[in-house]
């Protein structure tokens, strides 16, 4: 499968599932409008997803900018279309808990910033014109662990009031579809929180889940054609979503609702792909980790115990090829530093 904009390889969206998946999603403006509305921001409708588009920040090399899960968007408002006022969409999902999340958007919001004065300087803007566009930032969670907003750095670092108002300070946007009321998600008009009401009930018994599923799919098929691309990435994560998720024993009973939608959703026809990936990603799994329990296992007998951040490294090697060669590697090793893991 092509890696164009309406295409994300279904390998990566398998094995780098949820983060990737959302990453994906977001680089739709119908999406990212979805979540800023869950977000409850109330400069929503000023801003003209129409003519939304994505920023590609030049300060990121090519080769990092697929491990970087935040999306940038550029969106000018209605109320003033003639002018270059805009606003930056700053969002970052992440399927686990993060502790640096204010720091890591203060970040993305120098890089955004930056980018603009690079583009100032691609076209000789005057310096009196150089006026600063407001970048907005929050965070999409998608994890199991309960997490609340992050607290203001000042607040994070334990500082007194004297010091603690000359750190920078900022409101951010935090989604969580486990903590939205339900009526939130299902009768919101925006398919993007139809599909977060799955991650909702991602843990719901099975007939909860199974419920919801059906329904998430029934309200997709019904989106018009004009839609289409967001329909088709909706319907692939929540595809995903349900195979990842959810025990192996309901695989049949997601496979038959699948099959029963499938003739109104067009999209549906790529879920084939999606399931055998998904099992060519466990079984790969398996051979991960019994390389990694083997290289383990030979180091400890060669060196003695493996200290704790070299066992870190080795469990975070997926490539089979690179576990393969320090096996061999390992044969003719003097010491650990011959692995060249340090």
């Amino acid at each position: 499968m092509s890696t164009g904009t309406d295409d994300l390889p279904i390998h990566d969206l398998v094995r780098q599932f949820p983060d990737r998946a959302f990453r994906w999603l977001l680089e739709l403006p119908e999406n990212v409008r979805g979540l800023l509305k869950l977000a409850g921001l109330p400069f929503v409708d000023e801003l003209d997803f129409a003519n939304m588009r994505p920023v590609k920040l030049s300060t990121i090399h090519d080769n990092l900018r697929e491990e970087i899960q935040d999306v940038l968007h550029e969106a000018p408002l209605r109320v003033a279309p003639e002018r270059t006022i805009s606003v930056y969409i700053l969002a970052e999902h992440s399927s686990t808990k993060m502790p640096t999340a204010r720091t890591d958007l203060l970040r993305g919001m120098g890089n955004a910033w930056l980018e603009q004065e690079l583009e100032w300087e691609r076209q000789d803007t005057a310096r009196g014109e150089r006026r600063p566009k407001p970048v907005v930032s929050g965070v999409l969670y998608t994890g199991d662990d309960p997490w609340e907003e992050p607290p203001q750095l000042a607040e994070q670092l334990r500082l007194p009031t004297g010091i603690a108002e000359y750190v920078p300070s900022f409101r951010m946007f935090y989604v969580d579809p486990a903590r939205l009321p339900e009526q939130v998600l299902s009768l919101s008009d925006e398919p993007f929180a139809w599909l977060l009401s799955l991650f909702k009930v991602a843990k719901a018994p099975r007939e909860v889940f199974l419920t919801a599923f059906r329904g998430v799919l029934e309200r997709l098929s019904t989106l018009p054609h004009r839609l289409a691309r967001q329909q088709k990435r909706l319907a692939l994560i929540a595809d995903v979503m349900a195979y990842h998720r959810r025990p192996p024993a309901e695989r049949e009973t997601i496979s038959g609702i699948i099959s029963d939608i499938t003739p109104r959703l067009p999209a549906l026809e790529e879920v084939n792909v999606v399931a055998q990936t998904i099992v060519e990603y466990y079984l790969e799994q398996g051979l991960q980790r019994g390389r990694q329990d083997t290289l383990l296992h030979l180091l400890t007998h060669r060196f003695g115990a493996v200290p704790p951040d070299l066992t870190e490294k080795v469990r975070s090697i997926r490539d089979l090829a690179r576990l393969d060669d320090l096996l061999v590697r390992l044969v003719d090793a003097a010491g650990l530093d011959d692995l060249g893991l340090n």
